[in-house]
């Protein structure tokens, strides 16, 4: 969508507009498949489905150690053959194998029942492998088709599984036959065909003069200052859930889980661009045009942090009407979370961005090391706002509102010095910090006065938002077609490049 990241190259600007279409397709499908979730299977079930799958998708961390990223940065450097492919896919499986036969056969079943709150081995087996498929086996494939600017085919079939994913839960809801089980075997074969379909994108070279020891010296290199982060990384993930599961229950559970699913929606245009960037900033590294990495990344933050910022004030606003209109007064309660998870995004989306930094140009033991420290900070801080009052160390027991207010307290703290390191590392000038304020505060403020303004003239609730929204977004792009560089970074002259 934005021909200023065109560079030299004159695929970036039509694959990050192929991403964001087909990303805004497939996280509208994803919201309408959460809504529908959440008022089937209500808040408790709803919980427990949330609170599986996201203890898997933080256990992938611990066999993963970022050999997914490595994998992702060495294929954007240059194409590789098919004995490197295959030997990543064997370790692909190994990691598939040994977590099924770890949870299945090996915990006892006092550990299982203890961790997973209750669940049953079957169920939890399912949700790992569930998850599996789809955040691990999918993005490594379509990892691949990315490397070699495939974004559009990738993308669309990306869309195609989410919108199948929607028929199927709406089948399988009027047959009376949705369940957790069910949900987590669909969920499996969904992804494992698309995985395959994308692994099939990938031209492969037939020749390989690398051997398995230099393969595998290659990832060492990468993934060593990194494998402390990964594991501790488990625990950051696991335990946050896990005491919110263990000290407020699934409704909480549900309740902070609905808050995300909103929440990530306004990561749209970062999901669209994390993996062109990455393939864009890996490569002019490693060509040694830091110019153009300068460039790549300063428009990036400041356009994506602009897009965040605009979501928030247009949304933050009218928080508890939307969570009424959509799954209704059964998570009332969610509220305060859904709050706080709308300013979420807006900084994770410069903390992607500066990890794709980190992780393209393969400075990865500064990485590990901030990482580190704060996912020690945010486990102790977690545990304060979680814990119950009669604990031996009381904590204040704010269940989902606390978790959240954790998520984005931490996070400002964070992206703002790692912004900081890298500016400092690239000897860049860095402004952001005040930036920040002005532009977030901004929307927010204008957001809250259309909304003040509006309800005082019209009566009914849907036709206040719908206006408010429309005048919101209009004003908005006024101030950012009139001021772009300030907003975003991005010259009238880049803006008008694209458009034609």
């Amino acid at each position: 969508m934005i021909r200023f990241f065109k560079g030299n190259s004159t695929g970036i600007a039509e694959r990050f507009s192929a991403s964001l279409i087909f990303n805004i397709l497939r996280s509208l499908i994803s919201f309408i498949i959460s809504i529908l979730l959440a008022r089937f299977l209500g808040p408790n079930e709803f919980g427990r489905m949330a609170f599986l799958l996201a203890s898997f998708f933080a256990f992938k961390n611990i066999l993963d150690m970022y050999s997914s990223h490595a994998f992702f940065t060495f294929l954007s450097k240059k194409n590789r053959g098919q004995y490197f492919i295959k030997i990543y896919w064997c370790w692909m499986a190994f990691q598939l194998v040994f977590s099924i036969f770890l949870v299945a056969f090996l915990l006892p079943d006092n550990f299982v029942t203890g961790l997973w709150r209750g669940e049953s081995r079957t169920l939890v087996v399912m949700a790992l492998v569930a998850t599996f498929m789809q955040q691990s086996a999918w993005q490594s494939a379509s990892q691949m088709a990315e490397a070699i600017r495939k974004t559009i085919q990738v993308q669309k079939l990306g869309s195609m599984v989410a919108f199948a994913h929607l028929l199927l839960i709406l089948i399988l809801h009027f047959l009376n036959y949705l369940s957790l089980s069910i949900l987590f075997i669909t969920i499996s074969l969904e992804w494992l065909i698309a995985s395959y379909l994308a692994y099939k994108m990938y031209d492969k070279h037939s020749k390989d003069s690398d051997s398995i020891f230099a393969i595998f010296q290659e990832f060492w290199i990468y993934c060593k200052p990194l494998i402390p982060l990964a594991w501790l990384g488990f625990f950051y993930e696991f335990l946050d859930r896990w005491m919110l599961q263990a000290w407020a229950g699934s409704r909480e559970q549900a309740f902070y889980a609905l808050a995300a699913n909103f929440a990530f929606i306004a990561l749209i245009a970062t999901s669209s661009i994390i993996k062109v960037l990455w393939k864009e900033i890996a490569e002019a590294y490693d060509d040694k045009d830091l110019k153009k990495v300068e460039d790549l990344f300063k428009k990036s933050t400041k356009f994506l942090y602009f897009i965040g910022a605009f979501l928030s004030g247009l949304c933050l606003p009218w928080s508890k009407e939307i969570l009424y209109l959509t799954v209704g007064s059964e998570y009332s309660q969610a509220n305060i979370a859904f709050i706080l998870m709308l300013l979420y995004p807006v900084h994770q989306s410069i903390g992607q961005i500066s990890g794709v930094m980190f992780f393209a140009t393969e400075k990865v033991k500064i990485q590990s090391t901030i990482t580190i420290t704060f996912m020690i900070l945010s486990i102790i801080v977690a545990y304060f706002m979680l814990a119950p009052e009669n604990s031996y160390i009381p904590g204040f027991g704010m269940g989902s509102k606390g978790l959240a207010w954790k998520m984005v307290m931490m996070q400002f703290i964070q992206v703002n010095i790692l912004v900081i390191v890298i500016s400092k590392i690239f000897n860049w000038k860095n402004s952001f910090l005040i930036y920040q304020f002005y532009i977030l505060g901004g929307a927010i403020f204008i957001g809250f006065t259309i909304k003040y303004i509006i309800m005082n003239v019209i009566t009914s609730l849907v036709l206040a938002m719908l206006i408010s929204m429309l005048l919101y977004f209009t004003l908005i792009i006024f101030i950012f077609f009139n001021y772009p560089v300030t907003i975003s970074g991005i010259k009238k002259q880049e803006i008008n490049k694209f458009f034609n």
